[in-house]
């Protein structure tokens, strides 16, 4: 076959083309420390990063649920550390209140302070997180878990969050834990003590104290829950966060390119352009001679 003049340039300004195309890929992948993009340049690597990346993002998601449960937990703990401190207020009032010596009006007085820890314990019992949901209330979150009375309007379902791939884990205190379903009703329990002492009901009072006995171990043992709750917490977010560590590990050996040799590509493929038009030049000027 006989090679022509054109034909020989063809073959030299295709050579350049590629050239060129190899030195703009190559300056792509040195700019942008990717070394695949696109699925048509590394089918198998680009599906191995595209899953490193999905599970990162759910992983992140995880976590923004693992830190929504710590702040409830949080929460949790604080409410039911207010109950506490009020319950063992409430058996020192109760005491003073059996004493024999006390009349009507001293008892009177002791329990205007009663009703107003009560509220307070109410309050507390009652506490929600910024975005409105009842820390105390079990599944039913939505709703206040306590009424006026004191008594529990919540359920005894216990919160779950997603800790791994695939494992969940149950991490809240439901209010059911100051309920008799545990021990004593807690918060009527202090009423019926602020009703014993303003009504000068010695009986009611002894009878209070002895439920005031058992309500101070029972919340005592849901912010024990609690607490271990936030320290499993604490440990699979650690977990969680060294799981991402590993997945940005695959991403990066699926997709990012080594910059050393990128680098040294992208000198390659320049000494191949320059040589390639050189050639161009020469071809040129030898089919095409000047004038």
């Amino acid at each position: 076959m006989r090679i022509t003049g054109s034909h020989l340039i063809d073959l030299a300004t295709t050579a350049t083309s590629r050239a060129q195309e190899r030195v703009a890929d190559a300056a792509g992948v040195l700019s942008s420390g990717k070394r695949v993009e696109l699925a048509s340049q590394d089918p198998t690597a680009w599906a191995a990063g595209r899953r490193a990346a999905d599970r990162a993002a759910l992983s992140s998601a995880r976590g923004d649920a693992i830190d929504a449960t710590r702040t409830r937990l949080s929460e949790t703990d604080r409410a039911l550390g207010t109950i506490g401190g009020i319950v063992e207020t409430a058996r020192s009032l109760a005491i003073q209140g059996a004493n024999d010596t006390l009349d009507a009006t001293a008892r009177a007085a002791l329990g205007n302070q009663m009703q107003q820890l009560f509220r307070e314990a109410l309050g507390a019992a009652n506490t929600q997180t910024s975005d409105g949901e009842y820390v105390l209330a079990g599944s039913r979150s939505d709703v206040a878990p306590f009424d006026a009375a004191g008594a529990y309007a919540g359920d005894a379902g216990v919160r779950t969050v997603e800790t791994a791939e695939g494992v969940t884990q149950s991490l809240s205190v439901p209010g059911s834990a100051l309920t008799a379903a545990a021990g004593v009703d807690v918060l009527p329990a202090l009423s019926a003590l602020a009703t014993a002492l303003s009504t000068n009901n010695p009986a009611g009072i002894q009878a209070a104290l002895a439920s005031l006995d058992t309500a101070g171990k029972q919340v005592s043992r849901a912010r024990g829950d609690g607490g271990s709750s936030l320290a499993a917490l604490d440990s699979v977010d650690q977990a969680r966060s060294g799981f991402e560590v590993q997945l940005a590990k695959q991403l990066q050996a699926a997709v990012d390119a080594d910059p050393i040799a990128a680098a040294s590509e992208f000198a390659r493929s320049s000494q191949v352009l320059e040589g390639a038009q050189s050639v161009a030049v020469r071809v040129i000027s030898l089919v095409r001679p000047r004038q």
